[in-house]
């Protein structure tokens, strides 16, 4: 259901009742698999540590930054994706969580079973700290530095090795002999 029709059938309700009621008839999954619920936690957390920003040059750049509001917002727009029959579209993710922030997430969130949304934030937290480990801590700083060197090396030496005469080499070597 899109949220627009939805919206404006739960706004027609008036008693918590009748809310209640609409809510429970978009709620559609009891339990999601749990390779489902890395794959989006994944998701979320690069779309939340990840930004593009234009550089001084003009060139835009992915650069890591950890950005907590967009991480909220991605997770509570998940739940409702994953759960409910409510379509989202996340490219169009702020314009649909301002409708439905407040009372009608709220309302989403707590029809969800509370194991499920215990194990997909733990696996939320999970892959920002991994993340965090594998992108942002000194050690990965490290070694993405010291890939790019051996690339750069790599990409300069090897035109220079194919060029060598080795029969000139074999001649230097016999005069130093």
């Amino acid at each position: 259901m899109k949220i627009d029709t939805f919206l404006k059938l739960y706004n027609t309700k008036k008693t918590e009742e009748e809310k209640s009621a609409t809510i429970a008839q978009i709620m559609n999954n009891a339990h999601i698999g749990y390779a489902d619920k890395v794959d989006r936690a994944g998701i979320i957390a690069k779309n939340s540590y990840h930004v593009k920003e234009i550089g001084a040059d003009g060139v835009e750049r992915e650069v890591f930054r950890q950005n907590s509001a967009a991480k909220y917002m991605l997770y509570s727009l998940t739940l409702v994706d994953l759960y409910t029959t409510l379509e989202i579209n996340f490219k169009q993710s702020l314009e649909i969580f301002e409708k439905i922030n407040g009372e009608i997430l709220d309302m989403i969130i707590m029809s969800i079973d509370e194991r499920e949304r215990k194990e997909f934030q733990m696996l939320l937290d999970f892959a920002c700290d991994d993340l965090l480990v594998n992108e942002y801590e000194p050690h990965a700083f490290i070694r993405e530095q010291v890939e790019r060197f051996g690339s750069l090396f790599g990409a300069i030496i090897t035109p220079v090795i194919e060029n060598i005469d080795v029969s000139k080499i074999q001649e230097v070597m016999n005069k130093i002999s």
